[in-house]
C-alpha cells in the first residue's frame, strides 16, 4: 500500500540511506495519488539526488493536493528556487 510504501521510504530515510529510500517515496505517491506527504518526501529526496526536475514535479503535485498543506509554505519556497 501507499502507506506501507511511504513508511519503507521514511525508515530509510531517516537511517540516512537517500537514494534508497527515494524510489520507495515515488512508488507511494504512484499508489495513491492523492498522498502529499509521498509526494513532498519524493521532491526532497529528489532534490537530495540533484534531479531538480522531478522534485519541481513533486513540489508542484503536492500543492495541487495540498494548497494549504502543512508543508505549502516551504514547497512554495523550493519552487521558487527551483530552475523551471
Amino acid at each position: 500500500s501507499s502507506e506501507t510504501l511511504y513508511n519503507e521510504g521514511a525508515v530509510l530515510w531517516n537511517a540516512g540511506k537517500f537514494a534508497d529510500a527515494r524510489p520507495k517515496f515515488e512508488a507511494a505517491a504512484k499508489a495513491d495519488p492523492k498522498n502529499a506527504e509521498a509526494r513532498y518526501m519524493f521532491g526532497l529526496s529528489s532534490l537530495n539526488a540533484g534531479d531538480m526536475a522531478a522534485a519541481r514535479g513533486a513540489f508542484e503535485e503536492y500543492l495541487k493536493i495540498a494548497p494549504d498543506g502543512p508543508r505549502a509554505a516551504e514547497v512554495k519556497t523550493f519552487l521558487t528556487q527551483l530552475p523551471k
